[in-house]
């Protein structure tokens, strides 16, 4: 398989939009109450724990086997980092909804999963300090997000890690700025 097609395929499997389809069974238009927000969160919250929890774990997959994918059929050594990317890319801008999506830390998640656990155990501790320092879950993720290249960076010592680290970070506080701009304005907003 062609490392084209192989990203190709990442962008596709970012593009299934678990939580979204799980609310419930695809009835109820995750955009249209809670957050607006279409990941599991918002759904756990406004259709039911079970299918935020499985629509959750079906977005958490997208990363894994995107990355999967490109490991298994592909011999490019950076190829796993892009489909990692094309994955989350997709999932955060999904053009059938409109580019209204999900923050695209699930599968941000699955890919670390493969990629790097340390990475993502590093993401997750900062993330749980930045909430214990913040009282903000999404600006606990916005700190850990924005150290992602420089985690990378000492985790890896490789630039390809920097790019996807940033790359990622990019995507992600793009999708962050109205949690932002809630918390300066002293409101919380739901996840």
């Amino acid at each position: 398989m062609s490392n084209a097609v192989l990203l190709l395929c990442a962008y596709l499997v970012g593009s299934v939009p678990g939580s979204w389809l799980m609310a419930p069974a695809g009835h109820l238009d995750m955009r249209t109450v809670g957050s607006g927000n279409v990941g599991g969160m918002n759904v756990m919250r406004n259709a039911s724990l079970p299918a935020g929890l499985l629509g959750g774990l079906i977005d958490v997959a997208k990363g894994t086997v995107a990355v999967l994918l490109a490991m298994r059929f592909s011999t490019a050594p950076h190829l796993p980092l892009a489909a990692a990317v094309l994955a989350v890319a997709d999932h955060n801008f999904v053009p059938y909804l409109r580019f209204r999506s999900d923050k695209g830390l699930s599968a941000l998640a699955g890919g670390l999963l493969i990629l790097s656990p340390q990475l993502l155990l590093v993401l997750l501790v900062v993330t749980g300090a930045g909430v214990l320092v913040l009282p903000d879950t999404m600006m606990g993720v916005a700190a850990a997000i924005t150290l992602a290249p420089v985690a990378a960076w000492l985790l890896k010592r490789e630039l390809a890690w920097v790019l996807y680290g940033a790359g990622l970070a990019v995507m992600i506080l793009v999708k962050l700025l109205p949690d932002f701009t809630a918390f300066v304005r002293g409101r919380r907003q739901l996840v």
